[in-house]
C-alpha cells in the first residue's frame, strides 16, 4: 500500500505502516499557518518514533532544524557525492564566472543552490 498525500495524510488510521517519506522536508508548506498549528515534518518524526516507523526526510537543502538534529546524532544522515563539478578559482570571490552564472540562473528561476567552497585553516 502506498499513500501519497498532503500533511493531513499523517492523521489517517494506518496499521503496520512501514515508512513515512517527507519529500522536500525544508519546504515551509509543511507548517500550518492556522489551527491546528502543526508541522508535518515534526509530526512524521514523532509518529515514527512512537510507532517504530522509519521516516525519510528528503531534501537537497535540508532545513536548519534537520541539519542540527542530524549533527547532534538524533537523525541519521546520508550524503552522496554530486556529479556536478565546478572549478575553484582563487580570486576574491572564490568562485568561477561559470559558477556565478549558474547561481544567477538558479535565483532567476527561483531554484535552490548550495555552494561549498574549500577553506584553508
Amino acid at each position: 500500500l502506498l499513500v501519497a498525500g498532503a500533511r493531513s495524510a499523517l492523521f489517517l488510521p494506518f496499521r503496520n505502516l512501514g515508512l513515512i517519506v517527507v519529500d522536500e522536508e525544508h519546504d515551509n508548506s509543511y507548517k500550518a499557518s492556522n489551527q491546528p498549528f502543526i508541522n508535518a515534518r515534526d509530526l512524521a518524526l514523532f509518529l515514527g518514533q512512537k510507532n517504530n516507523i522509519k521516516v525519510v526526510l528528503g531534501s537537497a537543502t535540508p532545513s536548519l532544524t534537520s541539519f542540527y538534529k542530524q549533527k547532534s546524532f538524533r537523525l541519521k544522515g546520508t550524503f552522496f557525492e554530486s556529479k556536478k563539478h565546478f572549478l575553484y578559482d582563487e580570486n576574491e570571490l572564490g568562485i568561477t564566472p561559470m559558477l556565478l552564472s549558474e547561481l544567477e540562473k538558479s535565483l532567476k528561476h527561483q531554484k535552490q543552490a548550495i555552494v561549498f567552497l574549500p577553506t584553508r585553516a
